[in-house]
């Protein structure tokens, strides 16, 4: 059996000299500081209960951890005076450490130290023959550090079934979260909805998008209770995510919810009639959807044509320099951040394709993009094996969650972000790797079997 952490009971109370002391010591300690940094001081206590929460609520820290950047022009987030993903990320490094510590760990399984391996040693090793250095030394040092910590975070946070659940909700509670904001701060007319900058359109769709999966297959699978509330929501997240108007992350869903259906209908076919009812009463209710112009558009124009939208978009270009790139040296690849060189010339520049498969092929070589390419095929073939062969109770409904937003996020790296940028999707991955490895249900009398 494991070794657990034993905690000292306490001899007795403090007498009251004991008490006065420690008081007039916080005391001390709280005018120093409000002399020191004036009335910011006051946010000191408001910042040691978040992060008291956030230690005990885990799976909260690593939700924030994945998405707070998209928050960042909001005034709370804003007004915080280091960076909040780093010290976010610091704190949820922390949690680990200390869980690794009290042999609360997973071990990580070759399957996911293969291709992290890979691309954090090829994005040092590149370095030497890289003609952009400073932003290659940059993107090695986040992934190593950040997308690392984000890939195995699972494995030192998670237990079992309910923790999995608890990630899930988070999810979508920062997703309904992300919406609500979105709606009760409306752009000038006409324009596209998003937090903060248009540079968010994507980021914040990405993550609806994802709320939206884990409901709606939820809902299939009689995971979420009660299925109408799960449906509405989720098609409420889907509204909003097209009145952002970015079409990548609608298409990633459109595909991850079409393939994670036709699995679990394959196995549970009395379901069919129903879901296809669904599906014609949401198509029938879409020419009903108001949406801001700029939005419409987009989206409009890549149901009549979408092949002349993805032809005038700047993603069929650095797709064209990736694959360029890789024509030149498929083996060894331009080096860490060396698209850079050729995204320069670009309107507007661009410093990565938007593809990750690409991104990894053009720049680090063959060896780590097929490791990665294997890696995902594994873990996805085996996660469906696993949920088709499961009897049909809360493990095998999680296997097909955990399925569609793996697939939804792969797909959602293929059109936008860098290797680091797109975290989610790396968490994700490390977390269908920890549920293929030691199932859903990891029972804590049974820990020493495949802890460490």
């Amino acid at each position: 059996m494991t070794t657990w952490i034993a905690q000292r009971p306490f001899a007795g109370r403090p007498g009251l000299p004991a008490t006065l002391a420690v008081s007039a010591a916080a005391a001390a300690l709280a005018a120093g500081a409000a002399v020191a940094i004036g009335t910011a001081a006051l946010a000191i206590p408001l910042a040691l209960a978040a992060c008291v929460f956030l230690v005990r609520e885990r799976l909260a820290l690593l939700t924030l951890f994945l998405y707070v950047g998209l928050f960042k022009e909001q005034a709370v987030v804003e007004a915080i005076p280091f960076d909040v993903t780093l010290g976010l990320g610091l704190l949820l490094a922390g949690v680990c450490f200390v869980r690794w510590a009290s042999r609360r760990a997973h071990s990580i399984p070759i399957g996911l130290v293969a291709p992290v391996t890979l691309i954090g040693l090829m994005l040092v090793i590149s370095l030497s023959w890289t003609p952009s250095p400073d932003y290659g030394s940059d993107k090695a040092a986040r992934f190593l550090t950040l997308t690392v910590l984000a890939t195995v975070a699972p494995f030192f946070l998670i237990d079992g079934e309910r923790d999995v659940r608890r990630f899930l909700a988070w999810l979508v509670a920062v997703a309904v979260v992300a919406g609500a904001i979105t709606l009760v701060n409306p752009p000038a007319e006409g324009d596209r909805l998003t937090i903060g900058s248009a540079g968010n359109t994507i980021g914040v769709s990405q993550l609806l998008c994802t709320g939206a999966v884990i409901l709606l297959v939820g809902a299939l699978t009689d995971l979420v209770r009660p299925r109408s509330w799960a449906v509405v929501v989720g098609l409420g997240l889907i509204g909003i995510a097209a009145a952002v108007g970015s079409r990548g992350p609608i298409l990633g869903l459109v595909l991850a919810l079409a393939a994670t259906g036709a699995l679990w209908l394959a196995r549970v076919p009395r379901k069919v009639l129903p879901v296809l009812v669904v599906v014609v009463l949401g198509v029938a209710l879409l020419p009903f959807v108001s949406l801001p112009e700029t939005s419409a558009e987009r989206l409009g124009g890549a149901v009549r044509d979408p092949v002349g939208v993805l032809q005038s978009n700047a993603r069929y270009t650095t797709f064209g320099q990736a694959i360029e790139l890789i024509e030149d040296d498929p083996l060894a690849g331009i080096g860490a951040g060396g698209f850079q060189s050729v995204g320069a010339l670009t309107f507007p520049p661009e410093d990565y394709p938007h593809n990750l498969i690409l991104e990894v092929w053009s720049e680090l070589g063959l060896a780590a993009v097929l490791v990665l390419i294997v890696s995902i095929g594994a873990v996805l073939s085996e996660i469906w094996r696993g949920a088709w062969r499961a009897s049909p109770g809360p493990e095998g409904r999680l296997r097909y969650v955990i399925s569609a937003v793996v697939v939804f996020t792969l797909l959602a790296a293929q059109v936008s972000g860098d290797v680091n940028e797109n975290r989610a999707f790396w968490t994700s991955f490390g977390l269908s790797w920890l549920i293929v490895q030691y199932g859903v249900s990891v029972d804590r009398r049974e820990r020493d079997n495949g802890y460490t």
